[in-house]
């Protein structure tokens, strides 16, 4: 793919070459891959891409490598929270050492990786260790070496950080995919070779191979004197205990910025404003946590803060060569280039559309990524389209670059199928999910079950005991320290069984301790990071910048909001996507059309646990958070409550109705909603003084009619509250209905 022809070329690479920083706006996914290729592939410098979330730098790179064949590294977070005792995910270490020692050509990093503390490169020189054929090493020596540098000495090696001497055999897992096997004859190691831990099969031969520390310190021969005292003792009888790795910086003064690593790259930001903003949002929650935990004192003290403050990395870039893809231009005083580069369609596996599309774009560059290459080369081929470069489906969405003659088209256009999400390469022991417990018959004796108030126990039976006079059946939980809970059987579904990772034993809750809270706030915080991940994800994928985080929070948890079984921020991405197609149809504002639609439905994120139906709650809320005039009128007025004022509100509403009434769309059979609405109209009817009664808007509201000479003004209020009542007790509906009396009187006469 070239784009060299493209009006805006001569201008960017003039900018690349002379080292200067600049933004790049008018983008889509997929021109940003194309960019990043030739940004790389001009400059002579290796680059820095660095997004918002990690999934995204999961999708960058794999498209990446379909597009261009162009090989990058992600580089993972790894967790030291100051406010949880942890491990951290060794798998997550392993890659960052290796990708950091190795440097590749393209490395992604989503932004909280730019606020971890990582030791200088002189660390892992001075504490990496060599094992090489032909060489002698005793075996106490290897040994002690390995406690030194963390790693715990097992039977047999199961996952990184363990090691096991077994006679002349010495297994080792380090910071490599595999573990390795050294063979010694005597002193001397005759052999090194990489194994299967699972089938104990070799799988390559090595001549050498390093091990590096498994921390990002050493821990020193004496603590240092300001170490907290309470934590001393542990260190004593474990040496690297878990959640050691927390306290890093009383053992480590030479920690550094992932940025020191890169120095000589070039770094480019995807959407600037959100990699910034997801950066302080996670040094935030770092730093009230830790304040948190201080102030309860769930945690000791550090001699300093994990994490770098935002201004403290941006500092670190000052001299490097900066390039931003900013759709919503920052503040960032640079020059701006546009690329002009927009979604296509979608074909919903119209092959005639598709083809006559394709034919429109006659002289163009065509790529179609697709799982089905031969399907789709035949079917094109009784078009007469046989100029076309097919490569394996991937996850951004199809592209036109008109200034450039570039197409791209995918699976999500040809067949609205879109791509799963691109998984994480780590290696995490996954619990299973949490089984209620619904009888008594359903749980044995000496299980481990958790409670939702107390945590993590153990069944030892039933007993009976009496109470108020009455002999009553109770679930007896064994807690930490022998501590009983004598639960009534009525309530035994406040329980649930344990599901834990292989046969580790969990470790016991203490009754009234903060441990078991201090899980559930951890769990919440969690959840929390989830919902504004699947957001920022939903305002990336059709390509909105720039919505205040409340409200990108606020669509991550409509996620778990169904309305008649259709999720509901699925749907309100179709309905951005379709309002989007419209509005490129009418010549309107794409990018504002598919804010309108994206943002339609926010109000379904708090209509649960607010007064009002989502119609109102979500204008209130875009008012709230600054949203234009039209966006805040196109969610007023999608469900007809208010008169649009704009052609892409009438497009919203358009978009809305399609994605409810598409096939298979919703789970409510035309008879239950028949049903429902004559249900509304029987209720309202029954009531003394209504005349007709009209249930409207799919059953969101019913207009009642009354007989003026029966039912005064007074009387209105009372009879609305009635018949709304006597709907809440008769009917299950979701959301609310709204209870529209109206009474009208007329007079009339004639003059003669």
């Amino acid at each position: 793919m070239k784009i060299e022809q493209s009006s805006f070329f001569d201008k960017f690479v003039r900018n690349i070459k002379k080292g200067k920083s600049f933004t790049l706006t008018g983008l889509t996914i997929f021109s940003r891959l194309l960019l990043l290729k030739y940004i790389f592939k001009l400059s002579g410098k290796k680059v820095l891409f660095i997004t918002s979330t990690e999934q995204s730098a999961l999708k960058y790179s794999s498209d990446l490598e379909r597009l261009f064949e162009l090989t990058s590294e992600t580089l993972p977070y790894q967790n030291t929270s100051p406010y949880e005792v942890v491990t951290g995910n060794l798998y997550d270490y392993a890659r960052q050492v290796n990708t950091l020692l190795n440097l590749p050509d393209i490395v992604i990093a989503p932004a909280k990786v730019l606020l971890e503390k990582f030791p200088s490169n002189t660390f892992f020189e001075n504490n990496s260790f060599k094992l090489k054929v032909g060489e002698s090493i005793d075996q106490k020596n290897l040994l002690s070496r390995l406690i030194k540098l963390g790693y715990k000495r097992s039977t047999m090696v199961s996952d990184i950080g363990e090691f096991s001497i077994r006679g002349d055999i010495a297994d080792i897992y380090s910071l490599e995919e595999n573990p390795v096997r050294v063979e010694f004859w005597g002193d001397e190691i005759i052999d090194i070779r990489f194994f299967n831990n699972e089938t104990q099969k070799s799988i390559e031969k090595i001549k050498e191979i390093t091990i590096e520390p498994l921390y990002k310190f050493i821990l020193p021969d004496s603590t240092p004197e300001d170490f907290p005292k309470e934590l001393q003792e542990q260190l004593d009888n474990e040496g690297y205990f878990e959640g050691v790795n927390v306290y890093q910086s009383y053992f480590n003064n030479d920690l550094v910025s992932v940025l020191d690593y890169f120095k000589d790259y070039i770094i480019v930001f995807d959407e600037y404003a959100e990699v910034s903003a997801k950066y302080q949002q996670i040094d935030d929650n770092f730093v009230n946590n830790y304040n948190e935990g201080l102030k309860t004192q769930n945690i000791h003290p550090l001699k300093e803060i994990n994490h770098f403050t935002l201004a403290e990395t941006l500092n670190r870039t000052a001299g490097m060569q900066k390039i931003y893809f900013n759709n919503f231009l920052s503040d960032e005083n640079n020059e701006v280039i546009d690329i002009d580069a927009r979604n296509v369609q979608v074909f919903d596996a119209d092959m005639d559309e598709a083809a006559k599309f394709l034919k429109e774009h006659k002289g163009y560059q065509i790529t179609i990524a697709t799982d089905y290459q031969e399907r789709v080369k035949e079917v094109l081929s009784d078009y007469d389209i046989f100029d076309i470069n097919f490569i394996k489906n991937i996850t951004s969405q199809g592209t036109e670059i008109q200034d450039g003659k570039i197409l791209l088209l995918t699976d999500r256009e040809l067949f609205n199928k879109r791509q799963k999400e691109v998984p994480s390469n780590r290696k995490r022991h996954y619990k299973e999910k949490a089984e209620y417990i619904e009888s008594i018959n359903d749980i044995k004796e000496g299980e481990y079950v958790v409670h939702s108030i107390h945590g993590v126990g153990v069944y030892k039976g039933l007993t009976k005991q009496e109470f108020d006079g009455q002999l009553k059946d109770y679930l007896t939980i064994e807690y930490a320290n022998k501590d009983k809970l004598h639960i009534p059987a009525e309530q035994i579904n406040m329980l649930c069984r344990y599901r834990g990772s292989g046969q580790v034993k969990p470790k016991l809750s203490r009754m009234g301790g903060s441990d078991w809270e201090n899980t559930k706030t951890r769990v919440k915080k969690e959840v929390e990071t989830m919902i504004r991940e699947e957001g920022e994800e939903a305002a990336l994928e059709v390509g909105v910048h720039g919505i205040h985080p409340e409200l990108i929070r606020l669509l991550g948890k409509m996620k778990f909001r169904t309305s008649y079984g259709q999720n509901a921020l699925k749907h309100s991405i179709e309905v951005a996507q379709l309002s989007g197609l419209l509005a490129a149809e009418l010549g309107l504002d794409v990018r504002l059309a598919k804010r309108a639609g994206l943002l339609h439905d926010i109000g379904k994120a708090v209509d649960h646990e607010m007064e009002g139906s989502h119609i109102q709650l979500g204008a209130e809320l875009c008012r709230k958070y600054k949203e234009s005039a039209t966006v805040i009128n196109a969610v007023e007025s999608h469900h007809g409550d208010v008169e649009p004022t704009s052609l892409i509100a009438c497009i919203v509403q358009a978009a809305d109705t399609i994605s409810a009434a598409r096939p298979g769309a919703r789970r409510e059979t035309l008879e239950t909603y028949t049903s429902r609405l004559k249900q509304l109209e029987d209720i309202s009817n029954n009531f003394k003084g209504v005349d007709k009664s009209f249930a409207i808007q799919a059953g969101r509201e019913v207009r009642v009619m009354v007989v003026p000479e029966q039912i005064s003004d007074a009387d209105m209020v009372l009879l609305a509250r009635d018949i709304s009542k006597q709907i809440e007790a008769e009917l299950e509906y979701p959301g609310q209905i709204k209870v529209n009396v109206i009474r009208e009187s007329r007079v009339t006469d004639y003059a003669k």
